[in-house]
């Protein structure tokens, strides 16, 4: 999965490839858009496409280097921890998965969103 040259890669819902098994409710669906153009717009993550896909795969040195300088541990660590590999120079490439929905997810799209956007702002503070 790791592209000769690469350092992460990134399962990605939203390459043409990707079979989405079992769909999310469409309150999920508006809300992951509208994380991702948070992610671009104040992070800075452009150019990758799914960020908050669960499956990431890292060498073990730039594992060690990326997540020895994480801060947030909340729902968008995923935002953070490739903004540290960019930032860092590391070689990241997405392929296509098969993906169900967890109809049991964790996150609480209403209750959640401003421990998100929090989380957004800090590390827009931090690391930009």
């Amino acid at each position: 999965l790791l592209k000769e040259g690469k350092d992460i890669a990134l399962g990605s819902r939203l390459l043409k490839d990707s079979q989405i098994v079992i769909k999310q409710p469409f309150y999920r669906t508006i809300t992951g858009r509208t994380f991702s153009f948070l992610v671009r717009a104040f992070i800075g993550l452009k150019g990758i496409k799914d960020t908050q896909c669960g499956f990431k795969l890292f060498t073990v040195k730039c594992a060690k280097d990326i997540f020895s300088r994480q801060k947030i541990d909340g729902f968008t660590f995923d935002a953070e921890v490739l903004l540290i590999a960019r930032r860092s120079g590391y070689r990241i490439s997405e392929f296509p998965i098969q993906w169900a929905c967890d109809l049991d997810s964790k996150l609480k799209p209403v209750s959640h969103t401003l421990k998100i956007l929090a989380e957004i702002i800090k590390i827009r503070l931090t690391r930009t």
